[in-house]
């Protein structure tokens, strides 16, 4: 179930990995590419971050603006992912 945890450990997960982020106050709601957080290449490395993290498959249909768009947005996707998962 999706849970403020998820939300933080997503948060943190980004604000490790990509350098720019250390230098923005990031929040949940902070919107990844309107604040030129994530550019293509820090999206692929922090996707394979967050699949190694969560153990959940990112699929090309996911890489939407709108469902990366921020922190909460991401962490929504993962608990879907790993719900998906789950069932299987």
């Amino acid at each position: 179930m999706y849970s403020v945890i998820d939300e933080m450990r997503v948060l943190d997960s980004i604000q490790r990995h990509l350098p720019v982020a250390f230098q923005k106050k990031l929040t949940l709601d902070t919107l990844l590419f309107k604040e030129e957080i994530l550019d293509s290449m820090g999206i692929i490395q922090m996707l394979s971050d967050l699949e190694k993290k969560f153990g959940v498959a990112f699929e090309d249909h996911h890489l939407d603006s709108k469902q990366l768009a921020s922190p909460r947005q991401i962490a929504v996707l993962i608990t879907q992912l790993a719900s998906t998962s789950s069932k299987s």
